[in-house]
């Protein structure tokens, strides 16, 4: 299998191309990010000038943009909880985007930032502030992604936390995208201390695969219990559970992406139980005489997909924060905690750079410059079945003052069948 990038002229000696145009060079759906690492993320905050995103607790529960044919909702709560004496300093948020056009939207990106309080610091940021994008390849019409970003906090506090969410028509670290196609400001209302609870228990954590592969997905399933449930406190988000699969800030966001989540509560007494996808928060679940006593199962998974290794193995340690009388109580009891298997992945695919041997003459250069034409490979390792999808490529020539030349379409990339060719953006 092979997949290749014909680049235009590069004149005088640097540039930085993202090349965030390359989606799937080949044609199934292992998706890597090959040099994420080296990406420079630009964090300016945005003034707050967007309507709300909502809340999962209303009466406005999302933000609908009819011109931009878009609606964000949260999926988490309006409280952010910790508990700093056990080490618990950050949970995953979700935001579910809507494609209400009539036709499929492609490249979408979602940004997160402009972390902010109502006075003095913000005691809520990213766990890792480069986790600040996630993408939406493709979005049917009256179709809907769910993206997560682990947030973390270091104190708590009653005053309002705020941070923006936007969705862009491409890669917004491209000059060419533009402004946010539309966006909202979501608030905490507080940042809470909660105490452990041995009655919210988890029973067992597995793996799928004790051996991820680069570009993969794994799933983690966790089977816990509950304690009795209540009505929580009045003024926070009252009868919920909101479930994270990490709750610690150290949790290597840039090598485990969260894709999808599904929550399953069996409640005393029912012998179906109640499915909630791509959602953090269970609502109301002292509702209807069907409330969760200290017999209610649930079993969550998480879908996370494997962006790069690391250095060490990140242990798997979730929280959820649930309910009970007048207070929110976390998980307080756990199992075996499994570890993923980070270390020891390497890349299925060999990337390389080869500059043309015939002799080019540019189209316009000054005399002082000098151009370049080369053609990027991508190549499935000997011996790796199947085929690849790149997230994208980024070029890093090693030194200044270069210009990418995209006269003429002459920056190109094909699939392995091949495909016509199609234009890359600087």
């Amino acid at each position: 299998m092979e997949a290749k990038v014909r680049s235009a002229d590069f004149r005088s000696t640097r540039v930085r191309s993202i090349f965030a145009s390359v989606r799937r060079l080949l044609s199934l759906s292992l998706s890597i990010s090959l040099t994420g690492s080296i990406l420079t993320v630009l964090s300016i905050a945005p003034a707050f000038a967007y309507n709300t995103c909502g809340n999962v607790l209303g009466p406005t529960t999302e933000l609908s943009d009819n011109t931009a044919k878009i609606k964000i909702t949260p999926q988490h709560g309006t409280i952010f909880y910790i508990d700093s004496r056990r080490g618990i300093n950050a949970s995953y948020v979700a935001y579910k985007i809507t494609n209400t056009d009539t036709t499929t939207k492609k490249n979408l990106w979602v940004k997160i930032s402009g972390f902010t309080a109502t006075s003095g610091s913000s005691f809520i940021s990213l766990a890792n502030s480069a986790d600040n994008l996630q993408q939406i390849p493709s979005l049917a019409s009256s179709g809907t992604s769910t993206v997560y970003f682990l947030l973390a906090a270091n104190k708590a506090t009653t005053i309002d936390h705020q941070h923006t969410i936007e969705v862009f028509n491409g890669d917004p670290r491209l000059a060419g995208t533009g402004a946010a196609a539309t966006g909202c400001d979501y608030t905490f209302n507080r940042i809470d201390q909660t105490i452990a609870a041995n009655a919210n228990k988890v029973n067992s954590i597995s793996v799928s695969t004790t051996t991820p592969v680069l570009g993969g997905t794994f799933v983690i399933t966790v089977n816990g219990a509950t304690g009795t449930a209540g009505a929580g406190d009045a003024t926070g988000d009252k009868d919920v559970m909101w479930i994270s699969p990490a709750s610690v800030a150290s949790w290597p966001t840039r090598s485990l992406r969260l894709e999808s989540t599904q929550i399953q509560i069996k409640r005393l007494g029912k012998t179906v139980s109640d499915t909630f996808n791509n959602t953090l928060v269970v609502m109301e679940i002292d509702k209807n005489g069907s409330n969760f006593t200290s017999k209610t199962l649930y079993t969550a998974t998480y879908t996370f997909r494997v962006l790069s290794g690391a250095t060490s193995d990140p242990i798997v340690k979730p929280v959820a924060q649930i309910a009970s009388g007048t207070q929110m109580k976390h998980t307080g009891s756990y199992g075996t905690l499994p570890a993923i298997n980070l270390s020891g992945i390497s890349a299925p695919i060999t990337v390389t750079k080869v500059a043309a041997a015939t002799a080019y003459t540019p189209t316009a250069c000054a005399t002082n410059q000098f151009a370049v034409r080369y053609t990027i490979t991508a190549r499935l390792a000997s011996g790796t079945p199947g085929t690849v999808s790149l997230d994208e490529l980024v070029d890093v020539p090693p030194s200044a003052g270069s210009t990418f030349d995209t006269q003429a379409n002459q920056a190109t990339y094909s699939d392995a069948t091949p495909l016509t060719n199609v234009a890359l953006r600087a």
